[in-house]
Formats: C-alpha cells, sequence, structure tokens
C-alpha cells in the first residue's frame, strides 16, 4: 500500500511527462483504474483526499497475540491450549499447517477421513 504523499508524488510525474495513464500506470505496476481513480481523488481533495480511509496505518501491521511479550502464566497456558484445539481441529478437518503468516501452506494429511 502506498501513502498519500507517494501517490501525489507519482500523479505530480504523471503530469510532467508525456506518457499516457496506462503505460505510466503499467511501468509503476498499478492498475489503470486504480491510478485514474488516485488522480481523480487527487484533483478534487489534493494530498488529503489520497490518504486511506480504513483507519489503518500504513505498514497495517498488528501485534498478534502470540507476539506479546507481557503475558502472565495463565495467558500462556491459554494460548497455548488454543493452538492445541486449533491444531486438533485441523487434523479432524484432514490437513494440517507449514510455516506462518503470508507464507502459510495448508497441506492435507492423507486421502483417508481421519475422524
Amino acid at each position: 500500500m502506498r501513502s498519500a504523499e507517494g501517490k501525489a508524488d507519482l500523479i505530480k510525474r504523471f503530469r510532467s511527462g508525456t506518457v499516457s495513464e496506462k503505460e505510466f500506470a503499467r511501468e509503476h505496476g498499478i492498475h489503470k483504474s486504480l491510478f485514474c481513480e488516485w488522480i481523480r481523488k487527487y484533483e478534487s481533495g489534493g494530498v488529503e483526499a489520497l490518504k486511506s480511509k480504513t483507519g489503518r496505518n500504513n505498514c497495517g501491521r498488528r501485534q498478534s497475540l502470540a507476539k506479546k511479550k507481557s503475558r502472565t502464566r495463565e495467558e500462556e497456558l491459554e494460548f497455548e491450549n488454543l493452538k492445541l484445539k486449533v491444531e486438533l481441529e485441523r487434523a479432524k478437518k484432514g490437513y494440517s499447517v507449514k510455516g506462518g503468516g503470508s507464507k502459510k501452506e495448508f497441506v492435507p494429511i492423507g486421502r483417508r477421513n481421519t475422524r
């Protein structure tokens, strides 16, 4: 996700050039319709209009429950219990998980029903 300032910079560079919207968008890895939407927003409200309205910060990362450092022993046990329950339910459905985050991969355990 690009920042509002980054979008505005791209629009300014597009306006100073002689390339079409389609070519400029393709060169920068943006879909043409999205780039045209940015231009319309910029023309109607400037940089402020380009800001995300979802309420998320630029990086979009949240501190997950697994990453929290200051947990009590009871909270750690509850979290471990929850992880084991999830793992058990996945096994019942016939798959397991390898990796984590965006590189998570769901792998079938076997062809048989495990119930």
